[in-house]
């Protein structure tokens, strides 16, 4: 689970813009992991007397940039989901030559997932826009664990129908019975809860 960490920015800016930088701690863990290889990001944060987030000197200790190689991501997408959440991660998958499967129950590759974004401006909740409308590469109904190194789950929106749906729980149970990494955003413990797969997690 990644929910601790805050809204995604663009991967290829996170080198070099520091409000970015930080984002790529835990696709280091999930990469290295999924990868057999041993990633190692050292963060430094500074919290500033307006409680805004300062990250100060980052310095990241990769011991490959390229460590996908013939390993195989699926991610689980659905309508509105969250932006950021899902063209940062397959973006980032993809620079570091993973292969990536981009699924959504009910469509097929080719199809289009609308996505959000959600901000706080100020109100009692957040706001809500219109964010891209992605493109799938692949078929819900062909994929399975066994096809998979990884299981990425984007927040957003789309988690609060996808956990009704047996079929994708069934798939994130077979994922967590494999043993195989999973990297949910946000919102996406929705379908963790849903699955039944946090009981004893921390």
């Amino acid at each position: 689970s990644m929910s601790q960490f805050p809204r995604l920015s663009l991967i290829l800016l996170a080198w070099i813009v520091p409000s970015a930088s930080y984002l790529l701690s835990p696709y280091a863990k999930f990469l290295g992991k999924a990868s057999g290889r041993n990633f190692g990001v050292k963060i430094t944060e500074n919290m500033g007397r307006s409680g805004t987030r300062s990250l100060q000197k980052r310095q990241f200790m990769m011991s490959s940039l390229s460590g996908g190689g013939s390993k195989k991501i699926l991610v689980l997408c659905g309508d509105y989901m969250e932006d950021y959440e899902i063209m940062v991660p397959f973006q980032a998958l993809l620079s570091y030559g993973y292969a990536v499967d981009a699924v959504c129950p009910g469509k097929k590759s080719g199809d289009i997932c609308r996505t959000a974004i959600h901000d706080f401006e100020g109100d009692q909740t957040y706001s809500e826009k219109p964010g891209h409308n992605f493109k799938l590469n692949a078929d819900f109904a062909a994929a399975s664990v066994s096809g998979y190194d990884g299981l990425v789950i984007p927040g957003g929106r789309a988690p609060e129908y996808l956990a009704l749906d047996e079929k994708v729980l069934e798939l994130v149970r077979d994922f967590v019975k494999a043993g195989k990494p999973i990297a949910s955003i946000c919102h996406g413990q929705q379908i963790l809860a849903a699955a039944d797969v946090l009981r004893g997690k921390r």
